[in-house]
């Protein structure tokens, strides 16, 4: 994901449902936190109060290599590194665009949940195989891949090769009930539609006898969900009256400033101000000098000032 920007959402293939959310950090590293629902187990002996099993997840990506023209992007993939790593896994993937064809090539290689086996738990630190110990991580790993087709700026076909066994996720609670034995297909076919800038939607065909449903929303960190409108400040017959140091600080508390002071002499006009309602200081400024301008030009033309 880009920097400084989150995606929240929600996505249902039986009998798995991901709650998620994830945040793109710096340039290059992007991490998401996921629940994982099994739809149809229980998670406690509780007379189901507790209601289906649920496992919590953290995942990072770290984008070592950035796109060139003739090379790809080339990450590594780190998902559930700690505690019970029902679903955990370590991977490299390279991706490539084509815009000639405005398609997306990606391929990797994956253990764990990716691979021929689980991997075990880890009740203290985090576990990543992948450097501890690459020999068995690229022993038990497993390739994958998949293709994007940009129909159209709202519309993305995808297909992809996925290498889970879903029957020998011993550890997972859906396999004793719906994975005895292997899935119909390892492949995956969607399609994605962008109604709005902010909203995705997917809808998939997984497994070879699956229908998936994906919603999410993305926004910008520090940009309001919904724009903020900056009313010009209009003087009252009141403060019109006030000197002017006061007339400038007025303005600047009505448009979100505070710990204002505002002090003038023949040549000099100093304003001081804490910034408390804009992320971005550039555009905390730009408020700042179009709220005073106005005051200035007039102070400046009475006096005979260019």
């Amino acid at each position: 994901m880009k920097e400084n920007r989150y995606r929240l959402g929600a996505t249902q293939v039986h009998p798995y449902r991901y709650y998620y959310g994830t945040i793109g950090l710096f340039d290059r590293i992007e991490v998401n936190g996921r629940v994982t629902e099994v739809i149809g187990v229980p998670g406690f002996n509780d007379n189901n109060s507790y209601g289906n099993y649920k496992d919590k997840a953290i995942d990072a990506k770290f984008l070592l290599l950035k796109e060139k023209t003739y090379l790809p992007a080339v990450a590594v993939v780190i998902s559930d590194p700690h505690g019970t790593r029902i679903y955990a896994s370590q991977a490299i993937v390279a991706s490539k665009r084509i815009p000639s064809l405005d398609v997306d090539l990606s391929f990797g290689v994956g253990n764990g949940r990716l691979g021929t086996a689980q991997l075990p738990p880890q009740g203290e630190g985090f576990k990543i195989e992948m450097f501890t110990d690459p020999g068995k991580w690229a022993r038990e790993a497993l390739p994958f891949g998949g293709i994007q087709y940009a129909a159209t700026p709202w519309l993305t076909l995808l297909a992809e090769y996925s290498p889970v066994r879903y029957e020998v996720q011993t550890s997972d609670p859906a396999q004793p009930k719906y994975f005895q034995t292997a899935v119909p297909s390892p492949f995956n076919f969607g399609a994605r539609i962008k109604p709005l800038k902010w909203l995705e939607i997917d809808a998939s065909y997984q497994r070879g006898n699956e229908i998936g449903v994906s919603a999410s929303v993305a926004f910008d960190i520090g940009r309001p969900l919904v724009p903020i409108r900056d009313e010009p400040y209009r003087e009252t017959a009141e403060t019109s009256r006030a000197p002017l140091q006061d007339r400038i600080a007025f303005a600047l508390a009505d448009v979100g400033f505070s710990d204002i002071a505002v002090s003038t002499d023949a040549f000099t006009l100093r304003v001081d101000a804490e910034n408390d309602r804009y992320f971005f200081a550039p555009r905390a400024v730009e408020v700042l000098l179009a709220t005073i301008a106005p005051f200035v030009r007039r102070t400046w033309s009475t006096s005979g000032c260019s």
